[in-house]
């Protein structure tokens, strides 16, 4: 009695690895907006790390820092300037590839502008949003630098509980 060895076709072959395909799709949308998501809260926190410790520096050297955050070709990119030194401080641009949208108090914005002063005040206060393919990270600036994180919801009904207008 001889035993028949049965082999795959090549259609067989050719219908699991498309199924494959298929199915790994499926399952890399979700990774990909995963990536962006976190690339954008890593990108705001340092950010945010960066204004805390401006405004700490600021009070420390007794000196005025200036934060700027614009949009430069394609991207926006933040930096600051400052007449003491600052030497342990990063001086470089940084860029914030993420962001799509910027707005200041719920207005649109290509540019936004804070100034620490050395008695630990920073103006102008609001709200500053950034906004990517998907989500939104707000940064209330109205008492203190504190984050606020939104998903896709339109962020008029997602600030409700938090005041636009600049406290005295």
């Amino acid at each position: 009695m001889s035993k028949k060895k049965h082999s795959f076709t090549l259609f067989e072959i050719l219908i699991a690895l498309s199924l494959i395909a298929l199915f790994s799709t499926f399952i890399s949308f979700p990774i990909v907006n995963a990536i962006q998501e976190q690339r954008m809260k890593h990108q705001v926190e340092t950010l945010v790390n960066k204004m805390r410790l401006l405004r700490m520096l600021s009070t420390s050297y007794d000196t005025t820092v200036d934060f700027f955050i614009e949009k430069k070709e394609k991207n926006f990119v933040y930096y600051f300037t400052c007449d003491e030194p600052l030497r342990k401080v990063d001086h470089k641009e940084k860029i914030l590839s993420t962001i799509k949208i910027l707005k200041f108090n719920q207005e649109s914005s290509d540019s936004v502008s804070l100034q620490f002063s050395p008695t630990g005040y920073f103006s102008p206060q609001g709200i500053i949003s950034f906004t990517s393919d998907n989500k939104t990270i707000c940064l209330d600036l109205q008492t203190d630098i504190n984050t606020v994180v939104l998903d896709s919801i339109p962020l008029e009904r997602n600030l409700k509980g938090i005041s636009t207008k600049p406290s005295k």
